[in-house]
């Protein structure tokens, strides 16, 4: 594996030999939560939720490879989040 947590925009670049399997490419982003009055964004949602923006395709090459990777043909593209929004959290099971 090579790369380097995005560098480049592209993130990690890994070899996949054909016995393998099929690749997954997945984009992870840090959700935000939302409560109290900004919570109203969905009718009779009375509940705390998380929400994950993604950024406008002019200034977002990883959403752009992703896209590209999709109209190739690849089945297994994905953007994931994770079930917290902390910063701190975020740097602690990354590193783990």
């Amino acid at each position: 594996m090579r790369g380097g947590g995005g560098g480049g925009g592209g993130g990690f670049d890994v070899k996949i030999e054909p016995k393998m399997g099929r690749p997954v490419f997945i984009q992870f982003k840090l959700s935000d939560y939302i409560k109290g009055p900004k919570g109203k964004c969905f009718a009779g949602l009375n509940k705390p939720y998380y929400k994950m923006g993604l950024r406008p395709l002019s200034i977002s090459i990883q959403r752009s490879l992703l896209l590209d990777l999709e109209t190739s043909g690849e089945k297994n593209v994905f953007y994931i989040a994770p079930v917290f929004h902390l910063s701190n959290d975020f740097n602690k099971y990354f590193l783990s």
